[in-house]
């Protein structure tokens, strides 16, 4: 193997890590803050899109309660977004 092989091969190698590896982490380390800072009030969007407001947090799930009162229960990994600025479902 020349050179050129051996600096092609390690720049296809670091494009790799920096253009998918990388970002992964980084993806991975926000949901895992997310689901740590779950709190009883947050209201919240699953991954599948179900809004809902946190009535229980357990440590792998939370309970949801969705307009109609029902309530649901989630892995945290299905939580995808806190949300700030719509008010809470009990008008709290």
């Amino acid at each position: 193997m020349d050179i050129i092989s051996i600096i092609y091969i390690a720049v296809l190698i670091l494009a790799f890590y920096l253009l998918i590896i990388r970002p992964q982490q980084t993806r991975n380390k926000e949901m895992r803050e997310l689901a740590a800072s779950l709190t009883v009030g947050d209201r919240v969007v699953t991954v599948g899109g179900m809004h809902g407001q946190v009535t229980e947090v357990n440590e792998e799930t939370v309970l949801l309660k969705s307009h109609d009162d029902s309530v649901m229960e989630y892995e945290k990994a299905a939580i995808g977004r806190i949300v700030r600025d719509i008010p809470a479902i009990d008008g709290e």
